[in-house]
């Protein structure tokens, strides 16, 4: 049985390079506890992104997940996800709103886990965990995703936001 462990972060706290290494502790931990086969994350798929999670479990074990521009073309929702409604500045410097497109993040959900699955057979792995970590919106809708598959595995979710998400991104709105 695979188990997914989903860590809920923003991009920014992903990267090696960030100064904040509160994910980086978080990935250690649920690395000793877990044990993963695969480490899976949602990052610019268009650029080499060196992140905590592929520091610390090495080439062979790291998945980038997320869809290129391309892709993103190909599956019709480049243009919705580059012109997400609402994406404006407050007088505090933050967005207004934080918007999911519930299709267009949901084809993209979807081809993180056949990109998951794919990778899992390709390599040969039918048990084990695998962590994935990815924008924090994604948490719950990805989770539910996955318990929709079958068969359906296990899942613990974990979330790494060290401030106030809706002070920082605005509030929270859920788009067809």
């Amino acid at each position: 049985m695979i188990h997914f462990h989903i860590i809920g972060t923003d991009h920014s706290l992903q990267k090696a390079s960030s100064l904040d290494t509160g994910l980086k502790a978080v990935l250690e931990t649920a690395i000793a506890q877990y044990a993963p086969v695969l480490i899976a994350e949602e990052v610019n798929a268009n650029e080499n992104v060196m992140t905590f999670g592929r520091e610390l479990v090495g080439e062979d074990k790291w998945l980038s997940i997320d869809m290129t521009d391309d892709e993103r073309t190909n599956a019709g929702i480049f243009n919705d996800l580059k012109n997400t409604p609402d994406k404006e500045l407050g007088p505090n410097g933050f967005y207004r709103v934080n918007v999911y497109l519930k299709r267009a993040e949901g084809i993209r959900e979807n081809f993180w886990i056949d990109k998951i699955i794919s990778k899992c057979s390709e390599i040969g792995i039918s048990a084990g965990a695998i962590i994935i970590t990815c924008g924090i919106n994604h948490l719950e809708f990805l989770a539910d995703k996955l318990l929709s598959r079958n068969p359906k595995p296990e899942i613990t979710k974990d979330r790494y936001i060290p401030y106030n998400l809706e002070e920082r991104y605005g509030k929270f709105r859920i788009d067809p």
